[in-house]
C-alpha cells in the first residue's frame, strides 16, 4: 500500500520514491531494530501531498488505521449520471463500513463500460459515507472500487 501511495505514474521510474525509502531503511537501520515509529518518521520524510489526508505532514492516520488497527473497510458505491455538454456528470456516495468512524482512506474509483475501465479519481473516504463528483467523457456502466487492488478492503 505504501508503494502505491508513493508511486509517480508516468515517471521514467514510477517507483523511485519507494525504492529510495527502502534504501534509506536498509542503510540507516542496517544494524539496529526498526520500530513502527521509526518507519512512520521515514515515511513522513518522503510523503507526497496526496498522502497528507489530515494535514500537518503526518502519516499518523495511516499507521493508526493500517498498522496498529485491525479493521478492514468494506466499500459500496451509489451514483447517478447526467449528460451535459462537457460529458457525464457523476454524483454519488461512497459508503464505508467495518471500521471506526474515524477511519480515513484514499479510495480510487474507476468508470467501467464498453470493455474497459478508466480512473475517475480518488475519494478520501471519511466516516460512513462520503459524497463525490466526477465528470466522465462516456456514460459508465458502473463505478468500480479499486480494481487494481491497491487497498486492503472488500467491496461490492
Amino acid at each position: 500500500m505504501l508503494r502505491e501511495m508513493l508511486r509517480q505514474p508516468g515517471a521514467r521510474n514510477p517507483d523511485a520514491r519507494f525504492n529510495a525509502l527502502l534504501q534509506t531503511l536498509v542503510t540507516k537501520y542496517a544494524y539496529r531494530a526498526l520500530s513502527t515509529d521509526d518507519l512512520q518518521h521515514e515515511v513522513e520524510a518522503v510523503m507526497t501531498p496526496g498522502m497528507d489526508l489530515e494535514g500537518g505532514r503526518s502519516m499518523e492516520w495511516f499507521f493508526e488505521e493500517w498498522v496498529r488497527g485491525t479493521g478492514i473497510p468494506h466499500y459500496r458505491v451509489e451514483f447517478t449520471a447526467h449528460h451535459t455538454e462537457k460529458g457525464y456528470v457523476l454524483r454519488g456516495k461512497l459508503f464505508q463500513t467495518g471500521v471506526p468512524r474515524s477511519f480515513v482512506a484514499s479510495v480510487p474509483l474507476y468508470a467501467s463500460g464498453a470493455g474497459h475501465s478508466a480512473l475517475l479519481g480518488t475519494v478520501v473516504a471519511a466516516g460512513e459515507e462520503t459524497s463525490f463528483h466526477f465528470v466522465a467523457p462516456n456514460l459508465p456502466r458502473k463505478i468500480v472500487i479499486d480494481p487494481q487492488m491497491t487497498l486492503l478492503c472488500t467491496s461490492e
